[in-house]
């Protein structure tokens, strides 16, 4: 694949934020195709920076590379000036492993975490040259399979996807491509059959298509059922996760606690395809978490939970996890919390862990509504833990909420009101306010109620903004016009393919995007299909069949009855996580509520002192290499090159690098002072991106004296040719040289001119090579 890689490399100079597409991070798998019987690309339809932050890519890339005959690369949606030079120059898109074309993989497999991410699965298919309709898709191209919350109303996309993936998919993507192994060289319709027979899949294709009462539905003539994982800790995790060359969303190494939640929230479709709630043991989530900290080099460790508070072992995991972690720089971070989960306690456990603003998730001030939709909380509650949240330091908290819930009325008033009582109570805290459509989602208790318009959504809002105007309030929402087409696509039927074939043609990209959505865009496409949006928008009795029918997340429809009459009772219904069971038909034998509180089995090998409450620290020495000479500090400068990709990383993309390679060397960092802090490194004369260099200076200062050559070795040994020499000079603490950089020296620089020096004079366009060296560091 080295003339892909060439021709990529040679377009580069004309891309925005080059660094997504060269590859080469730290701990990303590459496997001799020779030793390969099945191959997938793993996609998650966005740009890298948001692709890349998706724990169940990582899951999955995880998973299939551990066997060792599969291989598993990535890909991503190029953004739109890269997709214009992929055209021009016709290159198909490729992974970032190898630089392979994704039509010579046997499997592409995209995780749709969202309805609209289907124009970026079209964008992804096309421009990886592979046709994007199913039915036209021969033998020799790869099974497109999908898989995510998105597609649990698969109907939208039933014509691009070859098979559908419900479930927890760590086991079942391995039984996929061992059916597709065993059948390698079959007719394509064998494997499409062959995969449709296992429980947790659908492959349209296979199935016709009826019309009835105004919806074109699929008659499948089996119930697809979510495939559940009983025990997250047998599963494959990873514990040497790829560390990106630039950053990305999700910065930082992800602890997923656990998986499933049961607090019932009726408005949440996570609530309820997730279910049962499956906890991980504290021993294995601090072995993961130490792992991989040791092989990232991240500083910072983030716990994933759809309901973090209600994890049964938070207080001894973030305890365990902060006297590991906060004396060698790693902070711990927690998710947005559930303002019904929240108590005293745990804001002051989350003050000492965390560093940004505090978010709830209000919904809506309506104190009945909340009930109707399962959130048992006062107001009075609400503004006890705000008051405590300002006495505890924090000044910024951010609130979410709801618009358009069913029966709520008045809601910019009572949103308003909610807003300025709580700035009255506390004036001196700042609010950023968040307000979301609410959107009905596929088998959730509210998935057949009325969704408002576009305008009347607009409408609220702009009320809202209008109502609130104070400085120290911000108001943020989500695009109504794009929760309108969201709307459209989590309840719409087979019809809605052709418009959303139709809109990628006209050119709709990156629709997550709002400076790319184009909602006139897709009302055109909705004409031209003969589509009424707004008929998807509207309240649908139990007469009408849904869509999504045949799609069985475990639910009893009786429970789901139930719940629909207690949302317009306002009746609350209380979590089977700690209480009794709500009988909503999820569980059953080994499926079942798994708390980690419950198990009592140690991880082989990890001291069990340091997972006991009062336990000392273990002896992980991340960060700490031995003991520091007294009052000294070691300045390390040294040369490094930018050369061949690593010339498209930014000079923070390179000082991070510089950073995380040391962290897993275990260098001993002098660390900055105050807030937040940093290991001391200086990269002082920043490179403009594109632009090679054989000779780079770069200043660390270290706590321990080191071995210049270990010091190379270590950095080479990750990027080769990354260092050439370095020097060393040991300066007591203090000391007015360890403030005065060397680099405050004039330094100069000669650049060699790649072509013609007629075509550098004429040209905009400078492509550089920076070459000169001094005689000797100074």
């Amino acid at each position: 694949m080295k003339d892909i890689r060439d021709r990529v490399l040679r377009i580069l100079q004309r891309v925005n934020k080059p660094g997504r597409y060269i590859g080469g991070e730290i701990n990303s798998i590459y496997k001799e195709p020779g030793n390969i019987t099945i191959s997938m690309a793993i996609c998650y339809p966005d740009i890298y920076e948001i692709g890349m932050s998706n724990l169940g890519i990582r899951i999955i890339y995880e998973a299939v590379n551990r066997v060792d005959r599969y291989s598993c690369e990535r890909v991503f949606a190029p953004w739109p000036d890269f997709e214009k030079l992929l055209k021009e120059y016709q290159i198909p898109l490729y992974t970032l492993e190898s630089f392979k074309p994704l039509y010579e993989f046997d499997v592409i497999g995209f995780s749709i975490g969202y309805e609209l991410l289907y124009p970026g699965v079209l964008n992804v298919l096309e421009l990886g040259k592979i046709p994007m309709l199913s039915r036209e898709r021969g033998d020799s191209d790869p099974i497109i399979i999908a898989g995510g919350p998105g597609i649990y109303n698969p109907e939208p996309g039933a014509d691009f996807i070859d098979v559908f993936v419900f479930g927890d998919g760590e086991s079942s993507i391995l039984e996929i491509l061992r059916i597709l192994e065993e059948r390698k060289d079959a007719p394509r319709k064998e494997k499409l059959k062959a995969l449709d027979k296992l429980s947790y899949t659908y492959v349209p294709i296979l199935y016709p298509v009826t019309h009835e009462r105004g919806y074109l539905y699929t008659t499948v003539e089996k119930d697809v059922k979510r495939k559940i994982e009983p025990e997250l800790d047998a599963l494959p995790f990873p514990k040497k996760p790829i560390v990106p060359l630039i950053r990305i969303v999700q910065d930082r190494i992800t602890l997923e606690v656990d998986r499933g939640c049961v607090n019932g929230c009726r408005f949440c479709q996570a609530g309820y395809i997730y279910r049962p709630a499956r906890e991980r043991d504290v021993e294995s989530l601090l072995e993961v978490a130490k792992k991989s900290i040791k092989n990232s080099g991240y500083d910072e460790v983030a716990l994933s939970s759809l309901s973090i508070a209600d994890y049964s072992e938070l207080e001894r995991l973030s305890t365990i996890l902060e006297r590991e972690f906060t004396p060698r720089y790693v902070s711990l971070s927690l998710p947005s919390l559930r303002v019904n989960s929240v108590n005293l306690s745990l804001l002051q456990r989350v003050q000492r862990v965390r560093k940004s603003g505090l978010t709830f998730a209000v919904e809506t001030p309506d104190e009945k509504a909340r009930a109707g939709l399962n959130k048992i909380v006062s107001e009075d509650h609400i503004e006890f833990l705000v008051k405590e949240a300002k006495k505890l330091g924090w000044r910024l908290i951010k609130l979410y909420f709801m618009i358009g819930i069913p029966g709520v009325e008045n809601e910019d008033e009572k949103i308003a009101t909610f807003i300025r009582d709580l700035q009255k109570a506390e004036p001196g805290l700042s609010i950023n306010v968040n307000v979301s459509v609410f959107v009905p989602k596929p088998h959730t208790p509210l998935e057949r109620e009325e969704q408002i318009s576009p305008e009347r959504a607009q409408e609220l809002i702009s009320r809202i903004k209008k109502l609130v105007s104070t400085r120290r309030v911000r108001i943020k929402y989500t695009s109504p016009k794009m929760s309108c087409i969201e709307g459209v696509l989590s309840r719409g039927d087979r019809a809605l393919c052709g418009v959303i074939y139709d809109v990628y043609k006209m050119g709709e990209r990156l629709t997550t995007w709002e400076e790319y959505f184009n909602y006139d865009r897709w009302m055109e496409s909705f004409s031209k299909n003969q589509v009424d949006p707004f008929k998807y928008l509207n309240y649908r009795d139990e007469s009408i069949r849904l869509p999504w029918y045949f799609i069985d997340t475990g639910l009893n429809k009786d429970f789901k009855k139930e719940e629909v009459r207690r949302f317009y009772d306002r009746e609350y219904l209380e979590s089977c996580r700690h209480g009794k069971c709500s009988y909503c038909g999820v569980c059953g034998g080994v499926i079942r509520n798994i708390l980690s509180s419950e198990k009592k089995t140690l991880i082989k090998g990890l001291d069990a002192s340091v997972l006991s409450k009062k336990g000392k620290s273990s002896d992980f020495s991340y960060g700490v290499t031995g003991k520091s000479e007294e009052n000294r500090v070691i300045k390390i400068v040294f040369v490094y090159t930018k050369l061949g990709p690593y010339k498209f990383l930014s000079q923070l993309d390179m000082q991070n690098l510089f950073i995380r390679i040391g962290r897993i060397a275990e260098f001993p960092f002098k660390y900055t002072e105050g807030f937040n802090p940093r290991p001391r490194i200086n990269l002082p004369y920043a490179i403009p991106v594109g632009v090679e260099s054989e000779y780079e200076l770069g200043e660390i200062i270290l706590t321990r004296k080191i071995d210049p050559d270990v010091f190379v070795r270590k950095y080479n040994g990750e990027f080769e040719r990354l260092l050439q020499y370095s020097g060393i000079r040991i300066v007591r603490a203090g000391a007015s040289d360890v403030k005065k950089t060397v680099f405050s020296e004039i330094f100069f620089h000669d650049y060699l001119i790649e072509g013609d020096i007629g075509d550098f004079v004429k040209n905009a366009e400078l492509f550089l090579h920076r070459v000169d060296k001094l005689d000797e560091i100074p």
